[in-house]
């Protein structure tokens, strides 16, 4: 087997990720705090936290729009808390007059607003009470 190497000059602040400017994808790391969210304040998944790692995305703060399953808008989440690299939305089950939806599916679409492909994300989370 036969591999090319090619020298080159390397300064020690800068690190280079060779994989990472090839990726299309640009939301990693996403994760629920609880796939199902019970709004019925006994304190226990009386919220949810959607997080997530933005790649490649400078000057835009990442938005999240929840839906119902016929695709209707029910909120756009309040702007994000950023721990390290991450985003974290908070959704309490309102919608975006301040109710507390009815149990059921519901789809929350991760939009980074950037201008190359693999920018939106379409995920469920369920409600129950």
């Amino acid at each position: 087997m036969w591999q090319s190497v090619e020298a080159e000059t390397r300064r020690p602040n800068i690190v280079k990720l060779p994989a990472l400017a090839d990726a299309t994808q640009l939301i990693d790391e996403l994760s629920l705090s609880s796939p199902v969210l019970t709004p019925n304040g006994d304190g226990a998944n009386d919220e949810v936290q959607i997080r997530f790692v933005a790649f490649k995305v400078t000057g835009q703060t990442p938005r999240v729009f929840i839906y119902d399953l016929a695709g209707r808008p029910v909120s756009e989440l309040p702007p994000p808390t950023v721990q390290g690299a991450a985003y974290v939305f908070s959704w309490t089950g309102r919608d975006a007059a301040g109710n507390l939806v009815r149990p059921g599916a519901y789809l929350y679409r991760i939009d980074l607003g950037a201008d190359a492909g693999g920018d939106t994300t379409l995920r469920t989370v369920a409600v129950a009470y």
